[in-house]
């Protein structure tokens, strides 16, 4: 597995595939270096080229590791999230930022 990728650099490698497999091999090689922009715009992008044999590619270890990074990045994000919220309130400006607006 190779190492000290930018995260930009990963999502051009990802959106010039021209295949799904291309796009597993990426993270195979780079998974380590994946951020939630990454992880999305892989999915997307998979998902956008409606492979003809998805049995064979959800069964592959780059899918597999692809949805554990899923399950990751959905984690860090409730956690900014459950952060942020705390932290509005202890900071009136912040909570007032997150409140949400009616229409």
């Amino acid at each position: 597995m190779q190492r000290g990728i930018h995260p930009a650099e990963i999502n051009k490698r990802i959106t010039s595939a021209r295949e799904s497999w291309q796009i597993l091999d990426i993270v195979n090689t780079f998974g380590a270096e994946f951020d939630a922009v990454n992880v999305a715009t892989a999915l997307h992008r998979i998902a956008k080229q409606r492979p003809e044999d998805v049995a064979r590619l959800v069964s592959s270890d780059g899918f597999k590791q692809l949805v554990m990074m899923v399950d990751i990045q959905v984690t860090h994000c409730f956690c900014l999230v459950s952060i942020v919220l705390r932290f509005g309130v202890y900071c009136p400006k912040i909570r007032i930022i997150l409140q949400p607006t009616t229409v």
